[in-house]
């Protein structure tokens, strides 16, 4: 059980953006796929 709680936090301070990321992409597009739009957008992993 304590991985999983230990895990949940390093997931929810990485959605928070307290944890760097390992890769970025920037000057990429976005595709919406329900609504066929296409975005420009950054994406941090």
């Amino acid at each position: 059980m304590k991985k999983n709680v230990e895990n949940l936090k390093r997931l929810i301070n990485a959605g928070r953006g307290l944890v760097p990321a390992s890769t970025v992409i920037s000057n990429a597009k976005l595709v919406n796929v329900m609504s066929n739009e296409i975005y420009p957008a950054g994406v941090a992993i």
